[in-house]
């Protein structure tokens, strides 16, 4: 436990700043006291990057939520695993009820190498695709930074990036149970059936659900779609897309709208070529760095 808490505390001083890391290690240690974390092995997934370079993004996870699933399970040993994949990575993972999770760039998934008797929990942050095996008397819940989601048997597409401002959520098959706390305290419960996509807001609690067919999963087949999209959340999707950096230089930029669609295996330079069609735009690519200014 001291090697794991050494590797977690460098993690947090490499990678937030001051007031992140202050957060993050108040959070850590009221769930060690709740959880017990010391009888509770927590294991990396062979065959990804360090569990270091994503423990601050793991740590931005529903810390009560999580302890409390721990306790529920101490009818009989569960051990902990974590998968993550890089910006520019994809991968998928089937659970032990056969259930598929498809991750795209940027994301993370802690999950149980057994589910208990009770509930099927597992707790997420980044974009994915969810393949939920039915079993009404196992409930799955995927909890990720301020949201639950109750699922059947059941297909949606989850992006739920601890960066981001909104949490989205696009239903194929089956219904699901949304549940979001904003910052500000507020609670918000909404139900979905097949079409329905949702878009909710972690610092106002503002929840829109419109009925429409939806692009949002199509990332698995290589394919990104960018409608009526600001430029910010376009370049922070791009970053994970592609794994470069996207720096927009000047702030008055972020808000404005684009149409982008990458459906024909475009790569980041062709990026580069499409956004430069707006001449009001100076676009250019260094190395692994895009600059719009």
């Amino acid at each position: 436990m001291v090697e794991y808490n050494k590797i977690l505390w460098d993690a947090i001083d490499e990678k937030t700043t001051a007031s992140e890391r202050s957060k993050a290690r108040v959070s850590f240690a009221k769930f060690k006291r709740m959880a017990d974390i010391e009888n509770e092995p927590l294991r990396r997934v062979p065959g990804f990057f360090p569990w270091a370079e994503r423990i601050a993004a793991f740590l931005a996870l529903p810390f009560a939520a999580l302890a409390l699933v721990l306790l529920l399970h101490k009818e009989s040993p569960v051990t902990w695993q974590s998968l993550s994949t890089r910006p520019g990575q994809t991968t998928q993972l089937v659970l032990a009820d056969k259930t598929t999770i498809a991750l795209n760039g940027g994301s993370t998934l802690v999950y149980p190498s057994a589910f208990g008797r009770k509930v099927r929990q597992v707790f997420f942050t980044g974009e994915g695709y969810f393949e939920v095996q039915a079993d009404p008397d196992h409930p799955f819940e995927v909890l990720t930074n301020d949201a639950r989601i109750k699922v059947k048997g059941t297909k949606f597409n989850l992006k739920s990036y601890t960066e981001d401002q909104t949490i989205s959520v696009s239903l194929d098959e089956g219904k699901i149970a949304f549940e979001g706390d904003a910052y500000n305290a507020q609670n918000v419960q909404c139900e979905m059936v097949p079409g329905d996509n949702l878009s909710f807001n972690k610092e106002t609690g503002a929840l829109k659900k419109n009925y429409s067919e939806s692009d949002s999963g199509l990332w698995r087949k290589g394919e990104y779609y960018f409608r009526n999209e600001t430029l910010g959340n376009i370049a922070r999707d791009i970053e994970r897309i592609f794994g470069v950096r996207v720096i927009v230089e000047r702030e008055e930029l972020l808000g404005t709208h684009y149409h982008v669609a990458l459906v024909n295996g475009e790569t980041a330079d062709d990026f580069v070529r499409i956004l430069s069609l707006d001449q009001s735009l100076s676009v250019h690519r260094e190395g692994d760095t895009i600059l719009i200014k």
